[in-house]
């Protein structure tokens, strides 16, 4: 997830929410390439241990909200 990709996804929603059009979110992005996910990933014990939490979340589909 990049906050910058993430920010841009957001004010367009808002932009076409202000203009009265329906906010589309777009289509999920492509993975990272299999050479990436081969390498060792050393985490703290203390990450690790928020691992299920964050399992969890990433199987949530997302959604856009919608405006009251």
């Amino acid at each position: 997830m990049s906050w910058r990709i993430l920010l841009e996804d957001l004010n367009i929603a808002w932009a076409q929410h202000r203009g009265g059009q329906p906010s589309r979110c777009r289509r999920p992005g492509r993975r990272l390439p299999v050479g990436f996910a081969a390498e060792p990933v050393r985490a703290p014990p203390d990450v690790v241990a928020t691992a299920e939490v964050w399992r969890q979340v990433a199987a949530t589909p997302a959604r856009c909200p919608r405006a009251p």
